[in-house]
């Protein structure tokens, strides 16, 4: 189903049907059908991170889903993540992570009010994940509002916002926005719809086509309304941002599940595949296996699992690189490595052959203390 072509009759019936559903989930709430799942959330939380900034931020921060809204609203951001919460009395999010690293719930600082004024509560049902999210500024906490974001053969589909309002014994729900997703064959956001007045319940719908860059980044979107006409992408280009904090959690679930000891680097190998996009390899180095050059790729096991593919059409593989590098910086702001190792070690990002470029890189997203001499050698300086 593209949403992109559907008329205002099929969403306002989908309003309404969401709305009940959040109805129900109310009353559900009422009936104390959720204090199981929040019990299960407090107790099998096992790993935090932490996220912060300055300005408007999106709902849930850095862990926001999508891209959308941070290019079509250009005042808001979704932070960044720190190794621990801010000491200077700054708004932060805490969030709370399974084993597994699954997302339980979230704690939300306000730095106004000088106490913890939210908490969300992740409640998967089939392909939708809802967030109860409850207002814990003072009293007992209160229902505020319900998120939820709607996934199809594991790509997001929509995502909403509903209010939560009770006037007496009724329930007044308020439909604060909605967008909708299509995807192309490649798995990339093709078309976004957003449902501009769908607070004062008017479901007219406004489209917008993603247009890409030919290494892949979002180059920005276009509206139908305005043919023609491009809207770049806002926030120190939101796609690449968002890329690097997916590719960020994509390498700290799989450090999870390695049980090596003696690890001294990681390795992200990356391959160009010809023109049919380049796939990154995700590894570590060990003491043990060391045999000549430690830190030449030749050289090591070569025990890397493929991590994913970015779908690029280009010959340079800098972009790519940088995207990566992004991606690194976040794992090392984030304190993965330092929960993981007990302390930081560096991450390199490498092709078969070593260059200037590929020192430069690194350290970039490692840091100068991280990376040895050797390797500058090995890449024939900086």
């Amino acid at each position: 189903m593209e949403y992109s072509e559907l008329t205002a009759d099929y969403f306002s019936d989908f309003v309404n049907d969401r709305k009940q559903v959040c109805f129900d989930m109310v009353c559900a709430e009422d009936r104390g059908e959720y204090d199981e799942r929040k019990a299960y959330c407090e107790s099998e939380a096992v790993r935090q991170e932490y996220c912060t900034g300055r300005g408007n931020k999106l709902h849930r921060g850095f862990y926001s889903p999508g891209n959308f809204e941070e290019m079509y609203i250009s005042n808001v951001s979704r932070w960044r993540l720190v190794k621990k919460p801010p000491e200077n009395n700054r708004d932060y999010y805490i969030y709370h992570f399974d084993k597994d690293g699954n997302l339980l719930y979230t704690d939300e600082y306000s730095s106004f009010l000088s106490c913890f004024a939210g908490r969300e509560y992740i409640v998967p049902i089939g392909d939708t994940r809802f967030g109860l999210c409850y207002n814990t500024a003072g009293g007992k906490p209160s229902l505020e509002y319900i998120f939820a974001e709607h996934y199809g053969e594991g790509l997001l589909r929509y995502i909403y916002m509903c209010g939560i309002i009770r006037i007496g014994k009724r329930v007044r729900r308020d439909m604060h926005y909605m967008y909708f997703f299509d995807y192309d064959e490649k798995g990339r956001v093709k078309a976004a719809v957003n449902l501009p007045n769908v607070f004062i319940n008017r479901y007219d719908t406004e489209v917008f086509d993603y247009s890409y860059n030919e290494d892949g980044t979002l180059r920005g979107m276009y509206s139908r309304k305005y043919p023609g006409h491009l809207f770049p992408c806002k926030n120190k280009s939101a796609a690449n941002t968002a890329d690097a904090g997916k590719i960020a959690s994509k390498l700290t679930k799989k450090l999870d599940e390695w049980t090596a000891e003696d690890i001294y680097a990681l390795s992200l190998y990356i391959e160009d595949k010809g023109g049919k996009g380049v796939t990154v390899y995700f590894g570590y180095n060990r003491e043990s296996d060391v045999s000549g050059d430690r830190w030449d790729y030749a050289c090591q096991t070569h025990n890397e699992e493929e991590l994913f593919t970015l779908y690029t059409k280009a010959s340079d593989l800098r972009p790519v690189m940088r995207r990566i590098g992004k991606a690194v910086k976040e794992l090392h702001e984030g304190g993965a490595l330092t929960r993981k190792f007990g302390k930081e070690i560096p991450v390199i990002i490498h092709e078969l052959e070593y260059c200037p470029y590929i020192a430069k890189i690194n350290l970039e997203a490692n840091g100068k203390e991280l990376i040895p001499e050797e390797f500058i050698r090995l890449c024939n300086g900086v």
